[in-house]
C-alpha cells in the first residue's frame, strides 16, 4: 500500500514537471514571437533595467520656455511644471495691467475734470480739439490782451515770438478768459494730476516689458536646471538583469551599474 502510494506521488510530481515544462516552452515561444526573437542569433537576449529610461523623462525645451514667457510672464514656468514661479509671474503681470488701465482712467478722468471747470470758469469751447489752446489756457488769463494784472496769450506772443508768433484767431472757439487766478491755478492742477497719471502709465509699460523679459530669461535657466536635475538624477547605481530565451541552453545574468556624465 505504501510502495503504491509513493509510485503514484511520483507518477503525479513527473506528469507536473512535464506539464510546467510544457507551459514554460509555450510561454517561451510567445515571448519569442512578440519580440520578433530569432533562434538563429544566440548572442542575442533581453535586458530587463529596473530604473527607468532617459527616454521616458520629461526633458524641456529652454528656448520654448523663454519664449512662452516672453508672450505671457509665467506660461514659461507652467510649461517647466514651476508651478510657485508660474502664478507669482502671472500675477505680477495681471497687477500690472490693472495698474496702466487705472493710471489712464485716472488720467482721462483729470484731464476730463479740467476741461470741463475751463468751459465753466473761463468760458471755454469744449468742442475744441486743439492741444495747444488746453496748454497755453494753463499759464495765461485770457486769449487776447493784457488788461490790469491779466496776460493775454495773443498780445504776449506778438511781443515775445514776434513774427514767429503762433497766435489764436479771434473765434469761439479759442476764447478763454478766467474770471480770476485761483480758477486757472486750479486748472493747472488738474491738468498737472493728468500729465503725471499719464507719465505712470508710461512707466508701468516699461516695468511691463521689463516683466516679460525677466520672466524669458527665469524661465531659459529653469529648463536648463530642470534638464540637469534629470540628468544627475539618472547617474546613480542601476540594477539589471537580462535573460536569454534560448530552448537548448537559456541562461541569466544580474549586473549593477553606474553612468557617469
Amino acid at each position: 500500500m505504501k510502495k503504491a502510494l509513493i509510485t503514484s506521488l511520483v507518477l503525479f510530481g513527473l506528469c507536473h514537471l512535464v506539464w510546467a515544462g510544457a507551459s514554460i516552452d509555450q510561454l517561451m515561444r510567445l515571448e519569442l514571437a512578440s519580440s520578433e526573437y530569432s533562434a538563429d542569433e544566440e548572442d542575442d537576449n533581453f535586458s530587463y533595467p529596473v530604473s527607468g529610461n532617459l527616454d521616458d523623462k520629461s526633458y524641456k525645451s529652454s528656448g520654448r520656455a523663454a519664449l512662452y514667457s516672453l508672450i505671457l510672464p509665467g506660461s514659461g514656468q507652467y510649461y517647466i511644471e514651476k508651478g510657485f514661479k508660474s502664478k507669482l509671474f502671472f500675477s505680477i503681470e495681471s497687477g500690472l495691467w490693472l495698474s496702466y488701465l487705472g493710471f489712464r482712467k485716472y488720467g482721462g478722468f483729470k484731464e476730463n475734470s479740467a476741461k470741463g471747470w475751463a468751459v465753466m470758469k473761463a468760458g471755454a469751447c469744449a468742442d475744441n480739439t486743439d492741444e495747444n489752446y488746453w496748454v497755453k489756457m494753463t499759464y495765461y488769463d485770457n486769449r487776447d490782451r493784457n488788461i490790469g494784472s491779466e496776460q493775454g496769450y495773443n498780445q504776449m506772443a506778438a511781443v515775445y515770438d514776434r513774427e514767429n508768433a503762433v497766435l489764436f484767431p479771434e473765434t469761439p472757439e479759442y476764447f478763454w478768459d478766467w474770471d480770476n487766478p485761483e480758477d486757472r491755478q486750479k486748472y493747472r492742477n488738474l491738468r498737472n494730476q493728468s500729465k503725471t497719471a499719464f507719465e505712470r502709465a508710461d512707466i508701468t509699460v516699461g516695468v511691463i516689458i521689463a516683466n516679460h523679459l525677466v520672466s524669458a530669461i527665469e524661465a531659459f535657466f529653469s529648463a536648463g536646471k530642470h534638464n540637469r536635475h534629470l540628468e544627475f538624477a539618472d547617474t546613480g547605481f542601476k540594477f539589471k538583469y537580462n535573460v536569454k530565451p534560448s530552448l537548448a541552453n537559456p541562461s541569466i545574468s544580474i549586473s549593477l551599474t553606474k553612468n557617469f556624465y
